[in-house]
């Protein structure tokens, strides 16, 4: 199994039964946890995956209440009790349970004992598991910029509302997006002057023409122009489908503007989400979509509209992720028509990029849209082009591996 992008820590578990002779109503199980990493961890929960294949459900409770996790089991306990959570709990099935260890050296090995018919203390417990959480309460929370937890979900009814100009990039053991992150317009700022937009793919102006598209994984769309004017036109695109996005790379430029196009000056481009984790799985939505302005610049300009802003990106990094019933998008924002109907609305802004990077990626069904936005509406202003789905190193065939962080 390899991990393409750059991560160096790797778990392996390996399962070995066998009953204590002289207390048979104890079971217990030898796990290994490795790292091939040189960094030593702390307060590390690891996941680990029981099946019939290699957990024996007969030996624990129907609702696996006797299970413990620790060190140095004799005379029917355990001298260290590790905490951890049932994620998820099907006797005779799958079961999901996270452990939290102590330490993890560096390049070192760790064994965990597993007790079933354990009365010690310590049963499931999330809490003490992951005491570094964030659940997203019900309603509209922001953020914004790098934010790293031990949990992180976005229940049904929750949004997080992605800060303007500053990508959100959460990094944590295991994410959960059921609700709404909603980084709609949060890229690079529109214009309100004679100006080239904002960003690596901003839109340039016009002074006699309408303004260039912004662009990002797709190209925006040039103005409309009467004969031997010069219109402006979207910026370079920038960023990949095959590697992670860096530095200014990360949000969606703005379009551009001509003559002053106060209101409502060209569109933003889409915000940047980023989520890196052990565990993703994305049920909700995500959306970075630039703004469409407009119909019309109502104030200030001659007659010529602003361009579209592009759309963002949505970067979701990890070992499983499951994007199953989600709904992605970085659509591109169309372009201002003109306040007359002449020849020179802005061009609409380019799609965005959605990328995804994992060992194994299961995304059926799930929407993704990276469309570029319409021209103004007036004359021969130019779509925005479509953006990006990358997908690397992510397969759905084969059964989840142990965690590679």
């Amino acid at each position: 199994m390899s991990l393409l992008f750059q991560r160096a820590f790797a778990l392996a578990i390996f399962l070995f039964v066998f009953v204590l002779p002289a207390r048979a109503a104890f079971t217990t199980q030898s796990i290994d946890v490795t790292s091939t990493e040189a960094t030593s961890r702390t307060n590390w929960q690891v996941l680990m995956e029981l099946t019939p294949a290699n957990f024996n459900y007969a030996n624990a409770l129907a609702d696996g209440s006797d299970i413990r996790f620790g060190t140095g089991f004799a005379a029917g306990a355990l001298a260290t009790v590790y905490e951890h959570f049932f994620e998820s709990w099907n006797s005779g099935g799958t079961s999901l349970v996270w452990v939290r260890l102590p330490s993890l050296p560096g390049n070192g090995t760790v064994q965990v004992t597993l007790v079933t018919g354990s009365t010690q203390p310590g049963g499931s417990n999330f809490a003490a598991t992951f005491p570094s959480a964030f659940v997203t309460p019900a309603g509209s929370t922001a953020l914004t910029g790098a934010n790293t937890y031990d949990w992180f979900e976005v229940p049904v009814g929750a949004t997080i509302t992605v800060t303007p100009g500053t990508p959100l990039e959460i990094t944590a053991r295991r994410i959960i997006v059921a609700g709404t992150i909603n980084g709609i317009g949060a890229g690079y700022a529109g214009v309100t002057v004679t100006s080239n937009g904002n960003g690596p793919g901003a839109g340039t102006s016009s002074i006699n023409a309408g303004a260039g598209g912004g662009s990002h994984g797709g190209v925006g769309g040039a103005g409309g122009s009467d004969p031997n004017d010069a219109p402006g036109v979207g910026g370079p695109v920038y960023g990949s489908a095959v590697t992670r996005a860096t530095g200014a790379n990360r949000m969606g430029s703005s379009g551009g503007n001509s003559d002053t196009c106060t209101d409502p000056g060209s569109g933003p481009g889409g915000g940047g989400v980023i989520l890196v984790a052990e565990y993703a799985s994305v049920a909700g939505t995500i959306n970075v979509n630039s703004i469409d302005r407009g119909p019309t610049c109502a104030v200030g300009s001659a007659g010529r509209g602003a361009g579209g802003g592009a759309g963002g990106l949505i970067e979701l990094v990890g070992e499983r992720i499951v994007v199953g019933g989600a709904t992605l998008s970085a659509r591109g924002g169309s372009g201002v028509a003109g306040a007359s109907t002449a020849n020179d609305s802005g061009g609409g802004g380019g799609g965005g990029r959605i990328n995804y990077f994992a060992d194994q990626l299961i995304g059926t069904p799930v929407t993704e849209d990276v469309a570029g936005g319409a021209g103004g509406s007036n004359g021969s202003a130019a779509p925005g082009q479509p953006g990006t789905v990358g997908v690397v190193g992510g397969t759905s065939a084969g059964n989840y591996d142990a965690p590679t962080f």
